[in-house]
């Protein structure tokens, strides 16, 4: 059997370093005790661009791909059939020259890596606006109902499983309000029961903001 020798990661990046101007070579942190010493991060110092080298000492190769946003990585943001999903990963021997190595990161890998990071950070922007939006929401609407602040109490804040986004849930006798930053200007109402007096008046101002919005959407 054919023994696995480690990739000496850091010597390659750094190689690199010198056939790429502009690029500077980061090791990984210490997480404790555990330094993961088979990858390490190029950085393009003009602009913060993230590469991820990494040695697979099993395949005897070297990987390098593009590091994302957490949670927008490009098999978060694309369909897993989706043609226009861009290569972001490239892969070959880790005896490959260093300048033949640069050349295949500039002409095959960095095109589709700014193509992916461009649309992930227009995602996460979106996203971060709407759960501030959803958060203002939040507050305002607790302040309506004689809440406490939302924001200082944990448990009416709950993120979504992937936490990109949040809903705020409000509880109120006999039922919830919820916001969801996916849709931060509409609220669900679950389960609220009401007395026929604040029912009816409920009943009123939705219908006359009902009536506003049609009206108003009459006129664009």
């Amino acid at each position: 059997m054919t023994e696995r020798q480690d990739i000496d990661v850091w010597s390659i990046a750094t190689a690199l370093t010198f056939v790429m101007p502009g690029w500077r070579a980061e090791y990984p942190k210490p997480d404790g005790e555990h330094l993961n010493r088979g990858s390490c991060t190029l950085v393009r110092i003009a602009d913060d661009l993230r590469l991820h080298v990494y040695g697979d000492r099993w395949e005897q190769k070297l990987s390098i791909s593009g590091e994302f946003p957490h949670h927008y990585a490009p098999h978060d943001i694309y369909g897993r059939e989706d043609p226009a999903k861009p290569e972001t990963r490239i892969a070959c021997s880790p005896t490959k020259a260093p300048d033949k190595i640069a050349a295949d990161i500039t002409r095959r890998l960095l095109p589709g890596v700014l193509v992916a990071l461009e649309k992930a950070r227009t995602l996460k922007a979106r996203d971060d606006a709407q759960k501030a939006t959803a958060r203002r929401h939040a507050v305002r609407l607790a302040k309506s109902l004689g809440l406490k602040d939302p924001t200082t109490e944990p448990e009416h804040r709950q993120p979504r499983a992937d936490d990109r986004t949040n809903d705020w849930s409000l509880w109120v006798e006999g039922g919830k309000f919820k916001i969801s930053s996916y849709k931060p200007q509409l609220v669900e109402v679950e389960r609220l029961t009401l007395d026929i007096e604040t029912a009816v008046a409920l009943a009123t101002l939705v219908r006359k903001r009902r009536r506003q919005l049609a009206a108003a959407r009459s006129n664009d």
